[in-house]
């Protein structure tokens, strides 16, 4: 899982927009190409988990914050909007020490 240190304003790709989102309260910071159409900015639920450091991606269920369902499936595009809030729960058991 991602720390603060590891997102703080982390740029992610080579592209020459920004937009900042949160994942569990952590900064992300994704660049990516302006589309000519000014279509809604999508990523798949994959991307997010991905670039916030939820790895596998399998592992996990995302949420949009405020929202109690998770999205069905990894290959679900979502759209994104500068300041989004989603949260990333691990799907198996917790370990405890």
């Amino acid at each position: 899982m991602a720390t603060a240190s590891d997102q703080i304003s982390r740029p992610v790709g080579d592209g020459d927009e920004d937009i900042k989102f949160y994942v569990n309260e952590e900064e992300v910071v994704f660049s990516y190409q302006k589309p000519d159409d000014r279509q809604v900015f999508t990523l798949k639920v994959r991307e997010i988990l991905a670039v916030a450091g939820f790895t596998p991606p399998e592992d996990y269920e995302l949420t949009r914050a405020g929202d109690r369902d998770p999205y069905v499936s990894l290959d679900d595009e979502v759209a994104v909007e500068f300041g989004d809030h989603f949260t990333a729960t691990h799907k198996g058991p917790t370990l405890t020490s």
